[in-house]
């Protein structure tokens, strides 16, 4: 019972602290996302660069000062190198960082990848439709040996599958 009281606090407070600093009409996704890792039962650390995950590039320093280093961690894997210019390469690049670097990072990066395809029919143009299918399939295919068995992972398959045929 005193671990589950733990993990809620300290994800009540990385809560509080996002709520305070991330004002965005989507943030309903952000929270469902979060809430979806947590159904699922992974890591408080998991959990918390989840909900912090859209605050990093505004917030480092204080994210860096209020959070442990593993969710800083987790939350800087999974951010692209912003040198790379062309963003196929781009998201190449990153995805096989994030894949050397575990499964935890992969987990964060699937839900990422998840909840941004409930976005993809508001994607206006033809070549950024297929640019972010063939984002999710490179992703899938990268991290496919370490988490197929995971339920994030074949979330994000079947939803895959089903957006192709759109």
């Amino acid at each position: 019972m005193n671990d589950f009281l733990e993990k809620e606090d300290f994800i009540n407070n990385a809560f509080l602290f996002w709520r305070n600093n991330y004002h965005s009409a989507e943030y309903w996704v952000i929270v469902r996302r979060t809430v979806y890792l947590y159904n699922l039962k992974y890591s408080k650390e998991l959990i918390v660069a989840s909900l912090l995950f859209e605050l990093w590039q505004d917030n480092k320093k204080i994210i860096k000062k209020n959070f442990s280093q593993d969710i800083v961690d987790l939350i800087m894997i999974n951010y692209p190198d912003p040198e790379i210019g062309d963003r196929f390469l781009r998201d190449q690049s990153s995805f096989r960082k994030i894949c050397s670097k575990g499964k935890e990072p992969m987990i964060l990066q699937t839900a990422v990848l998840l909840f941004q395809s409930f976005f993809y029919q508001s994607i206006e143009s033809r070549e950024d439709r297929k640019y972010f299918l063939g984002k999710i399939k490179v992703f899938n295919n990268l991290s496919l040996e370490l988490t197929r068995s995971e339920q994030v992972w074949q979330d994000l398959n079947l939803k895959y599958e089903q957006l192709k045929s759109f």
